[in-house]
């Protein structure tokens, strides 16, 4: 079970032939990310995705969603609409993800970098389950298949132009799961704040109250499978 003071979010990619894609994300104290529920699904319309999504989504928080879902390219009579405007019709709402990067480079490689970052074995980090000194800041249950399947799979276009300054770009091949991870990681703000906002002493005795419950849910197998598998060979994978 997430500990109630644990903060809740979502990303999203939706798919009309190409999977929807959604995962439920907790973050703790300490800023890292888990990966704990996944909907991925090709094939079906917004009214048939709705209600799986709505059983996993908290209904007060709204997905972090791709920005071309509320591009209004729909059309019924006079009346345009976009693929948000449709999941709205169902209750869930979704929010643009950001569309351009505050530093000189395109918002799909800066979220990249974002996402490489949590990834990246850190020395002095400490593990959120061992509380050993290194670690990742990104951990994904391993009922995540499908994320995990892409993340092993993701990888830079070959270069066929002779000029090395133009910028790179990931292959669009089975990216669905890793974009809404880019979606959801960029849009988080800097780890920390929550820290800082607390009473002295609070922030300590809710970290031991974080790692005493991720260790007694371990004991249930069901509910704290987790990959810990080599990220930083994954994170290679993409930087």
């Amino acid at each position: 079970e997430i500990p109630k003071y644990w903060e809740i979010g979502y990303g999203f990619d939706h798919g009309a032939r190409n999977p929807t894609s959604c995962h439920k994300y907790a973050i703790d104290l300490d800023g890292n990310i888990f990966v704990v529920g996944e909907y991925y699904v090709a094939g079906k319309t917004v009214a048939e995705h709705a209600p799986p999504l709505k059983d996993l989504m908290d209904p007060m928080r709204n997905p972090i969603a791709d920005p071309s879902c509320f591009i209004r390219n729909l059309q019924k009579g006079t009346y345009r609409y976009s693929i948000a405007d449709q999941y709205a019709e169902y209750g869930i709402h979704l929010i643009p993800a950001q569309r351009r990067s505050d530093v000189s480079k395109s918002v799909v490689l800066a979220g990249i970098d974002r996402v490489s970052d949590f990834m990246r074995f850190r020395n002095d980090h400490k593990h959120p389950v061992t509380g050993n000194k290194g670690a990742p800041r990104l951990f994904i249950f391993n009922t995540c298949v499908n994320l995990i399947d892409e993340i092993k799979g993701y990888r830079w276009k070959e270069r066929k132009d002779i000029n090395q300054n133009l910028p790179e770009q990931p292959m669009k091949v089975r990216d669905h799961a890793v974009d809404d991870l880019r979606y959801f990681i960029f849009s988080r703000p800097a780890s920390g704040e929550l820290a800082e906002s607390l009473p002295e002493g609070e922030f300590e005795r809710l970290q031991v109250q974080h790692i005493r419950s991720i260790k007694e849910s371990i004991g249930n197998p069901d509910q704290t499978k987790m990959d810990f598998g080599d990220k930083q060979d994954m994170c290679e994978r993409v930087i």
